[in-house]
């Protein structure tokens, strides 16, 4: 989700500098929700990685390059780092195949640009284009809801009429990057004390048990963990006073609503991945080893 949200000012970039040029968008089918719905795409296609072994992927690859291949596309930029995205578009013949030298995959690109990994990820996307003479005006990631309006939501807003809403992420993709659940729990306890503020905790499926924890710190806290969807992500942070979060998917979601982001991180670098929006807070503990970027801990 993260990844997919700092890749928007790229298509916002070639929507803006080719109007009328066919653009479409290849992503895994779980961050497909994060761009389909974004009206500067022709379509979006899924790349859903199968299970097994090298044969499997190799069978795979070649399939989707075959369906790449009759688009008959002029260029393509490599905004995923690895190498299969580079034999993809190598296979499939795009004449123009711009990216990073990473993975060892320089022999597949005619245009190969080095990865400074000092820059942020949405600025080494911009340097794609920056490297082909592309004109950059849109510098701010984008997210584009869809127009239908979830249940989940319609029931949550209804809770903050005249009240003041504060959103809680407690999670994030790496088991380093989430602050300890008993530490959010208090926190959301401590907010949900403030008079006229509603705490709400979100997470998709796979978060349902932690914002059960965190919620059970006081029955005032609204806990829609387990079914909250990109959509509903974006809509809250909108409304949000403030979002509290790890270094995560809905971090990004909650910049482009124009939030005001408190961004808790440990493992990863915030001058790389952090929140692209106005003034964001950045939190880190006081030990040693930040910025390790290992995904578990001893």
């Amino acid at each position: 989700m993260g990844d997919v949200t700092l890749a928007s000012p790229v298509i916002a970039n070639l929507r803006e500098n080719y109007p009328e040029a066919t653009i479409e968008f290849l992503v895994s089918k779980a961050s497909v929700a994060t761009v389909e719905n974004n009206p500067k795409l022709n379509g979006v296609m899924i790349f859903e990685k199968p299970g097994g072994g090298f044969f499997s992927l190799w069978g795979y690859v070649n399939k989707i390059s075959k369906l790449i291949r009759e688009k008959k596309y002029d260029v393509v930029f490599l905004l995923h780092r690895s190498f299969t995205s580079a034999l993809i578009a190598w296979l499939a013949g795009i004449p123009i195949r711009i990216g990073h030298t990473t993975q060892g995959r320089g022999v597949l690109l005619t245009k190969k640009i080095p990865l400074d990994k000092s820059r942020h990820r949405l600025d080494n996307n911009l340097e794609l284009l920056k490297a082909v003479g592309e004109k950059i005006t849109h510098e701010r990631p984008e997210y584009f809801p869809s127009e239908e309006i979830s249940e989940v939501f319609r029931l949550t807003k209804a809770l903050l009429t005249g009240k003041r809403l504060v959103v809680i992420n407690p999670n994030g993709v790496w088991e380093t990057k989430r602050w300890k659940v008993e530490k959010f729990a208090e926190l959301a306890r401590r907010i949900s004390g403030v008079e006229k503020v509603v705490v709400v905790v979100i997470g998709g499926k796979e978060d349902e048990d932690r914002g059960e924890l965190v919620a059970s710190a006081d029955e005032r806290i609204v806990n829609i963990s387990g079914g909250t969807s990109v959509d509903d992500i974006y809509r809250l942070c909108k409304m949000s006073e403030i979002v509290i979060t790890n270094d995560s998917g809905p971090m990004h979601i909650a910049a482009t609503a124009n939030a005001k982001i408190i961004a808790i991180f440990g493992p990863t670098d915030s001058n790389l991945c952090g929140p692209r929006n106005v003034d964001p807070v950045i939190l880190y503990g006081e030990v040693d080893c930040l910025r390790c970027y290992n995904k578990t801990c001893d």
